[in-house]
């Protein structure tokens, strides 16, 4: 009788530890990727430039992709997926942050404005931006642009993904 107790107890023990690993999230995985997350957003909240910020992604976007064929069970994809819409939404600001660049060159884009390329259209409707209709006098071409303090609501969004991800 005892023999069988102690048996069952190690099956169950066994079975614990099994479903433990199996279920669970291996944290030491995410470590690289939380921490090179933790840098993008300091960089975004030290307001630090363009060139800063593009290294600091740059690290979190390969820690991200290396993460790819690491993931073990349903809850490290889950997790791997909230890793990825981080990233997407980092890279979303980048590139609006990219156009915000290239628009302060020209003279005739007001000063606080991105025009709003093709390449961003769908960033002003994913993340509501406002949108601004104007006409060059000189040659009556219509174009449109975005506040570029809009970058902030994108921002914004990822300072929610990022303490989801810290939590």
């Amino acid at each position: 009788m005892r023999n069988a107790a102690v048996g069952i107890g190690i099956v169950l023990t066994l079975t614990w530890g099994i479903l433990a690993c199996s279920s669970g999230i291996e944290k030491k995985k995410f470590d690289g990727p939380l921490k090179a997350a933790q840098a993008v957003q300091q960089s975004i909240d030290n307001l630090d430039d363009y060139e800063t910020f593009a290294k600091v992604f740059d690290v979190f976007a390969n820690e991200v992709l290396a993460l790819r064929d690491n993931v073990a069970n349903e809850k490290e994809q889950k997790l791997f997926r909230d890793y990825t819409d981080l990233l997407m939404t980092y890279q979303d600001g980048f590139l609006l942050w990219e156009y915000k660049v290239e628009s302060a060159q020209y003279s005739w884009i007001p000063e606080g404005r991105i025009y709003l390329e093709p390449k961003i259209k769908p960033l002003a409707l994913k993340y509501h931006l406002p949108v601004q209709s104007h006409i060059v006098e000189l040659t009556q071409h219509s174009w449109k642009s975005v506040p570029a303090d809009s970058l902030k609501i994108i921002w914004e969004r990822a300072r929610l993904q990022y303490g989801k991800l810290r939590s």
